[in-house]
């Protein structure tokens, strides 16, 4: 396209650390809350247990941290932990609570 200037790579990368940065101070002070952090979720062994253990699903997860299960999704993914589908789950389940055993 004519008349049309593109910019060197590190001047864009410079203006959106910029703006990110302006953004977050008008986000403080505007008073808008800080982005909630789940501790739980960066705890490999507590989304194991939780998940592949218990046989929970991502959505009870989040119900339990108060969170979205989207949120749960991608804490799993980047701890390399495999979601359980949907059936499978439900006949762990099934077949723990047929042994008698409780989470």
């Amino acid at each position: 396209m004519p008349g049309l200037v593109r910019a060197p790579e590190a001047d864009i990368a410079r203006r959106r650390t910029y703006n990110r940065l302006q953004a977050t101070r008008r986000r403080r002070a505007a008073g808008v809350p800080e982005r909630q952090m789940y501790p739980e979720l960066r705890d490999r062994d507590w989304l194991i247990r939780m998940h592949l253990r218990e046989y929970r699903s991502t959505k009870e997860i989040a119900d339990i941290l108060g969170c979205s299960p989207n949120t749960v999704r991608g804490a799993m993914r980047l701890q390399g932990i495999s979601i359980i589908p949907y059936d499978v789950r439900g006949f762990l389940r099934a077949a723990r609570e047929a042994r008698g055993v409780s989470a």
